[in-house]
């Protein structure tokens, strides 16, 4: 695996840490009833959207990232500067 995936996971794994310790604090808040329902409503249609395939976060990658993940499968790809 190219070392420069391998940075991009390392970098990436706060932030799914961080996500995962969120949904533990909803998932104890709303089995505890201490919720309003417009927030249990709210929680439960993220969790089936992710369930259904969905991105919890939609962002753009950048050419670097494409460049990355196109060299992982044997395509080179050189970035050019702006």
């Amino acid at each position: 695996m190219p070392f420069a995936l391998v940075a991009l996971y390392a970098r990436m794994l706060p932030r799914l840490d961080a996500e995962e310790c969120l949904r533990a604090v909803d998932i104890a808040a709303m089995g505890a009833g201490l919720m309003e329902k417009s927030d249990q409503t709210r929680i439960r249609a993220e969790w089936r959207r992710l369930a259904g395939g969905g991105n919890s976060a939609t962002r753009k990658m950048s050419k670097e990232q494409h460049a990355v993940i196109l060299a992982s499968m044997g395509i080179g790809v050189q970035c050019r500067k702006a």
